[in-house]
């Protein structure tokens, strides 16, 4: 099993994955388990557009933890 975030334009949510299959989701897909992660994907895209964005957790903590750089107002 896998864990991984889904963003589309409208929300981001975790899913759980068992190859692409997904095994538990948040309540906006979660009519969505037991399906693969392409059923979801593509409803999000006919639904919302696009991007569609997939990353493991491990992606998105590395991502998250990196600092972004500041501007000082004049």
């Amino acid at each position: 099993m896998s864990t991984v975030y889904f963003s589309c334009p409208k929300f981001t949510v975790r899913l759980v994955l068992s190859g692409t299959i997904i095994r538990k989701a948040a309540p906006i897909a979660r009519s969505f388990e037991g399906q693969p992660l392409g059923a979801l994907t593509a409803w999000a895209e006919s639904k919302f557009g696009g991007p569609i964005i997939v990353q493991k957790l491990s992606e998105h903590k590395a991502r998250s933890t990196v600092s972004q750089p500041f501007s000082e107002a004049s």
